[in-house]
């Protein structure tokens, strides 16, 4: 667990995690594959899959994915309720046996996926980007113990992902709460209405962004957005 706490630059960089904190999560949450996947539900994209263990379905028949994915309460959870926070496993939404008669099983289930786990990390505006265990149909169920560690390591998950982007982008190291006030900006909202969301001060508003401005080498909200997140679209 330290070794994922910790994020260490091991130089072994994939698209969304290093693969050893992928090796670490599994070694934790067991599973046949464990995998971070960024997509876009709206424009029906997959951005990148990255995994360990049998490749997730969309890659391979994503046209039939993004058919079926309208109708499972599973996949449409964290954009129907907005709760990112949560981790969800496949029986939240019903039995196995109701899992097993839906459309989607008829992607998953030929993989062997019978059991999933899923956490959502913070990304840009109008993404997904998902941390999911699989497990086979022969396989326990995932324990509340599962869904603890997940809980746990999810702040920690979502820095090893920021560090992996940083290092691609070239981009300077910001804090946790800059990153958090440039998500708020890039939802739209303005500096009085991010010093609300976040119980701070305006002038403290103002201050972190011209940090932000300094560390990025802009001059503002625009340029530094466009200097991240488009960036990264590009990247993706």
């Amino acid at each position: 667990m330290l070794r994922i706490v910790n994020a260490p630059d091991l130089g072994d960089d994939g698209e969304g995690l290093p693969w050893s904190t992928l090796h670490e999560l599994k070694a934790l949450v067991p599973g046949d594959t464990v995998e971070i996947v960024e997509q876009d539900p709206e424009r029906r994209l997959v951005y990148f899959e990255q995994g360990i263990g049998q490749p997730d379905a969309p890659g391979d028949d994503e046209e039939a994915y993004w058919a079926y994915y309208p109708d499972s309460r599973c996949c449409t959870y964290f954009e129907r309720t907005g709760d990112l926070r949560s981790v969800i496993q496949t029986t939240d939404f019903g039995t196995l046996r109701e899992w097993r008669q839906t459309a989607m099983y008829t992607i998953f289930g030929p993989l062997g996926q019978d059991h999933s786990m899923q956490v959502s990390l913070p990304t840009s505006h109008g993404r997904q980007l998902r941390l999911v265990v699989h497990r086979g149909r022969a396989d326990p169920e995932f324990s509340e113990r599962d869904r603890a560690l997940l809980t746990l390591l999810r702040p920690h998950l979502h820095a090893a992902h920021l560090q992996v982007l940083r290092r691609r982008l070239r981009i300077p190291k910001l804090t946790n709460r800059q990153w958090e006030l440039l998500r708020l900006v890039d939802a739209g909202l303005s500096n009085t209405q991010i010093a609300r969301r976040l119980h701070v001060a305006e002038n403290t508003v103002r201050k972190h962004l011209e940090n932000i401005f300094a560390k990025l080498g802009v001059r503002s909200r625009t340029a530094a957005l466009s200097k991240l997140l488009v960036s990264r679209a590009k990247a993706s």
